[in-house]
């Protein structure tokens, strides 16, 4: 938790931090999490977590946190690169932002999209 410790460090009280981790219940990080047997994460493998590990540590290092979705089917599809894909990711990444707009009325759907961000404030020394 070093990083979150430092994130701690280096805001200025009332400072807010923005950051993206993966869930492990998103679709596609519970496929990448059965490839992989569903062992630890070693060397540079995506390390998942899930909703209530995030706003916990985050809470407990930085300051008051929440969870917004960031994307499904990916840790981080951008409507702005749709012209770069191929026609299959582009209906992925379709999708993911028509979900992202649904889970600001259903905010439950955090609980299975793939890429969370981790909003915090600073409140505390």
């Amino acid at each position: 938790m070093a990083v979150l410790s430092e994130i701690q460090r280096i805001l200025c009280m009332g400072g807010h931090s923005l950051v993206q981790m993966p869930n492990v219940f998103g679709m596609r990080c519970l496929y990448h999490e059965i490839r992989r047997g569903f062992r630890e994460a070693q060397d540079f493998e995506v390390r998942y977590w899930k909703p209530s590990e995030l706003l916990t540590a985050f809470a407990q290092r930085i300051g008051p946190s929440n969870l917004t979705v960031d994307g499904f089917f990916s840790l981080n599809p951008q409507a702005s690169d749709l012209h770069l894909l191929p026609l299959r990711f582009r209906v992925l990444v379709s999708a993911s932002e028509r979900l992202c707009r649904i889970s600001r009325v259903v905010p439950m759907l955090a609980n299975v999209a793939d890429s969370l961000y981790v909003s915090s404030e600073k409140i505390k020394q």
